[in-house]
């Protein structure tokens, strides 16, 4: 019982970060789209035989860079409603796209020493954040691929 009260301080520690950085994440999403980010996006689908997988991984590396940049999954609620229309002009299905889009924003955030789950650990635990993400840095590369190929694979 004595330890609770310490558990909530460091949990309300570790969520005034997590809830800041979603915040400013969701500002810096939308700003992107105002000032044209989407345009730039459209212009870099690629035309040809690989076009599917080209869009697919340029597309999902943006968003898993995103995430690691931001430390949240924003990047993918934001730029989702516009993978339909990538997916109409590249004439893709929808799901070919979404589905690996998902999967880089879920594993950019765990590379990034500004996600809110990579900040509680690392409060809780008591190691930075950089720690916790050099010792995820090859799973979750291999993930990301594997995340890739498998999608091509089933869809």
């Amino acid at each position: 019982m004595i330890a609770t009260p310490h558990l909530f301080d460091q949990m309300g520690k570790a969520f005034i970060a997590i809830v800041s950085i979603i915040l400013c994440a969701q500002v810096l999403a939308n700003g992107m789209m105002k000032i044209g980010v989407i345009n730039i996006l459209f212009n870099m689908i690629p035309t040809g035989n690989h076009t599917m997988i080209l869009t697919v991984v340029i597309f999902s590396t943006l968003i898993f860079l995103g995430s690691v940049l931001l430390g949240t999954g924003t990047t993918f609620n934001t730029f989702a409603p516009v993978a339909g229309e990538v997916a109409k002009v590249a004439g893709i299905p929808m799901a070919t796209i979404l589905i690996p889009m998902q999967f880089a924003s879920a594993f950019g955030r765990t590379l990034s020493p500004i996600a809110g789950i990579v900040l509680a650990v690392a409060a809780i635990v008591g190691i930075s954040p950089a720690e916790i993400v050099k010792r995820n840095i090859v799973q979750v590369g291999a993930a990301f691929v594997l995340s890739m190929l498998v999608s091509f694979i089933l869809t």
